[in-house]
C-alpha cells in the first residue's frame, strides 16, 4: 500500500494590473452608485425646496452609505467565488445556447404548420362514416357539415357546464360552446361523447380537426390548441400489446403515418412538449372500435394519459354499448349528440344538394342553385310528408345515403320507407356501370358483382372481420369470380368495385373494407337470404355482431312470420331480437305472432319485478320501451317520442312496476312526486329549481350536501318513495329531466 501525499494547497493567482483596475472600479460603482444618486436627487430637492421630497429621501441617502461600506469585503468575497465557477457557467451557458438555437430553428422550419396542413387535407374531404358515392365529384367538409346538437348526459354533467337553469339552449350545445368551456370549466378538458352508429361522431372529429387546423376556431372563442385525431380501431392493438406513451404513439405510428412521404422532419419532443404545456387537443375516435378483450387496457391507457397530460384536452367518442367496456376512470364529463331535428334535415339535404350541383366545371352559378333547389324541396317533401323515411333522416348516415339515392334516380319515384329497402336500391345503384368513360369498365353482370360481394360479406361476418388485407382479399375472391366468368382478373374486378361502386373501399393502403359496416352486413343478410339459412341466423341470435344482420334480413325475406317465430321459440330473452325485427319488415305479420311478441315482451320486466331485481328492471324498462319506437340499444328518447308514447304500454309499464313495489315506484309515483314540487303536467321545461326539489325528494340528490347518490336498488321500510326507476337513458334530451314529458303523457293517458 502506497501513501499519496497530500494535495498541495492551491496559490491564489497573482491579480494583473488590469484585472486589479477593473474589479477597483466595478466595486467603486456597486458601492457608491446608489448613494450618488440618492444625493444627487437630495440635493435637487433642496435647491427646489421640494421639502417633503427631501424629507423622503434623506433616509434613504443614510441607508446608501450603510451599504457602500457593506459592500466593500461582499464584492471581493463574490469575486473569489465566481472566477471558480466561471469555468463550469460558461459551458451550460453555451450549452443553453445551443438548446435556444435548436428550438429556435424547428421553430423557423415551420413545422407546426406544415403539419396542420397536412391534417386539414385529410380531413378536409366529406365521408360520412366511410359512405362516399363515387358518382359525384368529391365535395369538402365545409361545405356540407351541419353543426350536431350535443346534450349532457345527466343534471350532474348539466351542473359541469356551468348552466344554471333548464331550457333548449342549455340542452342543446355544439362542440365549440364546449372547447370554449375549458379553460373555465376543467371537467371539459376530458369529454366522452357518446352515440349509436351513423350518427356523425367521426364526422364530428374531423371537423374539429380540419377547423383547428385551419385556424377558424378563434370566432367561436375556442383555445387555440393543436388536434390530434387517433382512430383507435386502427392504434388499439398497439396501445393493448406495446403499450407506449401517448407522446410515442403519436410519434411514432400516427406522425409517421400522416406524413408519409412528405420530407418533413418532426422536432425532438414536440408531442410531449405540446401535451405538458396543454397545447394539445387529443381526440380518440371510436372506444367501441377496440376489441374486448382489450377494452381494459386500453382504457386503463387512456385514463393515464388524461391523468398525466391534465393541462391538455381529450375527446373520446364511442357507441353507448361499447363505452360500457371503459374500466378505468371514466372522461369527467359524458355527453352524447342527438339525432337531427327537422331544421337540421333541411340545411343538410339543402348544402348537399347544391354542392352536388355546384361541383361540374364551368357551370353556371344560378343554374346550379336552381337545380339545387329543386332536389332539395322535393327530397324534403317526401321525407316530411313520410314518418317512417323522417325517422330514417334522423341518423346523418342514413339521410346522407337518402339523398344520394334520391338524387341517383332522378325519376320522381317514392324512396323506400324501410332501411333494408333503402340499402337495397342503394347497391342496385352502385353495382351498375355509370357512363362516366373516366371509370374503369366494370366486369361481370350487377347480379354477379352483388352475389361476390354478398359471399365476401358473409365469409367476413363469420370471420368477425371488418377489414382485409389485399393479398387475402385477393385469395378469398379469386374462385367467386372466376366461377361467373374465367377470364376477368380479380385485381380487375376489386379495382372495379373500389372505384365504380364504392361499396369496397381501400382505407388503409393495401387494406380493404366494406364503405360501412352496415353494407357489410346487409350483404350478408342478402347472400343468407340466397342460401336459404335462415337457421344459422337465428342460431346467432344472442350476439351483437349479427344483430344488424338478422334485422337487415328480417327487412328482406318475404315471409318474416317463420324467423319471428323461431326467435320466439328461443324464450323470453330473445323477445326483444324479434320485436326489433318486427319493426323492421315492411311485410305483414301474422295477428297471432303479434299478440305473442306483446305479451312476451313484459315478460321478462315482470319477472325482474317481482323477485326485487330493481336493477335489472330498471335497464329491461329502457329495453321494453325503445322496442315500442322501434329504436335500436344506445337510443335515447326525444321530447316528441315520450309526449306520443303508446298509451298502453306505457301503463302497463308504470302499473307493473307500481304493484310489485307496493306503490313506492313507478313513473305514476314520481309524477306525483314532481307535481307537488310545483310542475304543472303540461309538457314544458320545467325550472331548475322545481327538478331539485324533486331530486331531494326521491333520494337522487343530498338536500344538505347537495351530492349526487346513485341508487342502491333496494326496497324497505326505509327507501324513499319514488326513487327507481332512474334508468338514465331514460330520460331523452338529459337523462331524468324529459321524464317530466312521460309524466305529462301519463296524465294524459289516463283521462
Amino acid at each position: 500500500m502506497t501513501n499519496t501525499p497530500p494535495e498541495a494547497p492551491k496559490l491564489k493567482a497573482e491579480k494583473t494590473v488590469p484585472q486589479r483596475y477593473v474589479e477597483k472600479t466595478a466595486q467603486s460603482l456597486i458601492r457608491w452608485s446608489p448613494l450618488g444618486g440618492t444625493i444627487g436627487l437630495l440635493g435637487h430637492a433642496v435647491l427646489s425646496q421640494d421639502w417633503l421630497m427631501a424629507i423622503v429621501l434623506f433616509p434613504a441617502s443614510v441607508v446608501c452609505a450603510v451599504w457602500a461600506n457593506y459592500t466593500e469585503g461582499f464584492v471581493e468575497k463574490i469575486g473569489e467565488i465566481a472566477r471558480g465557477r466561471g469555468t463550469n457557467d460558461a459551458e451550460g451557458l453555451v450549452n443553453l445556447g445551443l438548446a435556444a438555437n435548436e428550438a429556435l430553428k424547428w421553430q423557423l422550419s415551420g413545422f407546426e404548420q406544415k403539419y396542420l396542413q397536412c391534417q386539414s387535407i385529410r380531413c378536409g374531404g366529406y365521408e360520412t362514416e366511410g359512405f362516399n358515392p363515387g358518382e359525384f365529384l368529391p365535395v369538402t367538409l365545409k361545405d356540407v357539415f351541419v353543426p350536431l346538437t350535443i346534450s349532457p348526459n345527466s343534471l350532474s354533467e348539466l351542473e359541469k357546464l356551468g348552466k344554471n337553469k333548464l331550457d333548449r339552449e342549455a340542452l342543446e350545445l355544439n362542440i365549440w360552446e364546449l372547447l370554449a368551456g375549458t379553460s373555465r370549466q376543467p371537467a371539459l378538458k376530458q369529454m366522452a361523447i357518446l352515440a349509436p352508429g351513423g350518427y356523425g361522431k367521426t364526422t364530428l372529429m374531423r371537423h374539429i380537426t380540419y377547423t383547428y387546423a385551419k385556424g377558424t376556431q378563434g370566432h367561436d372563442k375556442a383555445p387555440k390548441l393543436v388536434p390530434i385525431l387517433l382512430y383507435l380501431r386502427k392504434l388499439k392493438e398497439v396501445i393493448a400489446t406495446k403499450q407506449p406513451t401517448l407522446p410515442e404513439l403519436i410519434t411514432d405510428y400516427y406522425l409517421k403515418d400522416l406524413l408519409k412521404g412528405k420530407d418533413l422532419a418532426i422536432p425532438p419532443n414536440w408531442a410531449r412538449n405540446i401535451l405538458k404545456l396543454g397545447k394539445a387537443l387529443i381526440l380518440f375516435d371510436g372506444f367501441d372500435e377496440v376489441d374486448q378483450k382489450w377494452r381494459d387496457v386500453v382504457s386503463q391507457w387512456i385514463a393515464d394519459q388524461m391523468q398525466y397530460y391534465d393541462k391538455s384536452v381529450f375527446i373520446l367518442t364511442s357507441r353507448p354499448r361499447g363505452y360500457d367496456g371503459y374500466t378505468a376512470e371514466k372522461p369527467k364529463t359524458q355527453l352524447r349528440v342527438l339525432q337531427f331535428n327537422s331544421q337540421q334535415r333541411q340545411e343538410f339535404i339543402t348544402k348537399w344538394y347544391f354542392a352536388q350541383e355546384n361541383m361540374f366545371p364551368n357551370r353556371d352559378r344560378k343554374l346550379a342553385k336552381d337545380a339545387a333547389d329543386r332536389g332539395s324541396i322535393s327530397l324534403i317533401d317526401q321525407i316530411e310528408q313520410q314518418p317512417e323515411l323522417a325517422t330514417m333522416a334522423r341518423i346523418p348516415l342514413l339521410l346522407n345515403m337518402i339523398a344520394f339515392y334520391h338524387r341517383q334516380s332522378r325519376s320522381g319515384q317514392e324512396l323506400p320507407t324501410y332501411r333494408a329497402g333503402l340499402y337495397e336500391e342503394i347497391c342496385n345503384v352502385q353495382l351498375i356501370k355509370r357512363a362516366d368513360p373516366r371509370l374503369p369498365e366494370f366486369p361481370l353482370y350487377p347480379l354477379e358483382r352483388q352475389q361476390v360481394l354478398q359471399s365476401l360479406a358473409l365469409w367476413m361476418m363469420e370471420q368477425n372481420l371488418e377489414r382485409l388485407e389485399k393479398e387475402q382479399l385477393f385469395q378469398i375472391l379469386q374462385p367467386k369470380v372466376k366461377a361467373f366468368d374465367e377470364s376477368v382478373d380479380v385485381k380487375d374486378f376489386v379495382n372495379a368495385i373500389a372505384e365504380v361502386s364504392e361499396l369496397l373501399v381501400e382505407a388503409e393502403k393495401d387494406e380493404y373494407e366494406f364503405a360501412h359496416l352496415t353494407f357489410q352486413a346487409f350483404l350478408a343478410a342478402a347472400e343468407i337470404l340466397r342460401l336459404k339459412q335462415e337457421d344459422f341466423l337465428v342460431e346467432k341470435w344472442r350476439e351483437d355482431w349479427w344483430k344488424d344482420t338478422t334485422l337487415f334480413y328480417a327487412g328482406l325475406v318475404k315471409n318474416p312470420n317463420n324467423l319471428l317465430q323461431k326467435l320466439l321459440d328461443k324464450g323470453k330473452d330473445a323477445v326483444s331480437l324479434a320485436d326489433a325485427c318486427r319493426k323492421n319488415t315492411s311485410s305483414n305479420v301474422d295477428p297471432a305472432i303479434e299478440e305473442q311478441i306483446d305479451k312476451l315482451r313484459y315478460q321478462k320486466l315482470e319477472e325482474y319485478l317481482k323477485n326485487g331485481q330493481w336493477k335489472e328492471a330498471d335497464y329491461e324498462t329502457y329495453q321494453v320501451m325503445i322496442g315500442v319506437l322501434g329504436k335500436e340499444e344506445g337510443d335515447y328518447f326525444t321530447r316528441k317520442e315520450l309526449l306520443e308514447f303508446p298509451c298502453s304500454d306505457l301503463l302497463r309499464i308504470d302499473g307493473l312496476w307500481v304493484n310489485y313495489s307496493k306503490g313506492k315506484f313507478g313513473f305514476s309515483v314520481q309524477k306525483e312526486i314532481l307535481k307537488k314540487c310545483g310542475y304543472k303536467l303540461d309538457g314544458s321545461d320545467p325550472p331548475l329549481e322545481i327538478w331539485y326539489d324533486f331530486l331531494d325528494e326521491v333520494g337522487w340528490r343530498d338536500k344538505t350536501t347537495k351530492e349526487w347518490h346513485n341508487p342502491t336498488y333496494t326496497l324497505n321500510i326505509n327507501t324513499k318513495i319514488g326513487t327507481l326507476p332512474k334508468e338514465e337513458r331514460m330520460g331523452g334530451i338529459l337523462g331524468i329531466w324529459v321524464l317530466c314529458f312521460l309524466f305529462s303523457r301519463i296524465d294524459t293517458c289516463r283521462l
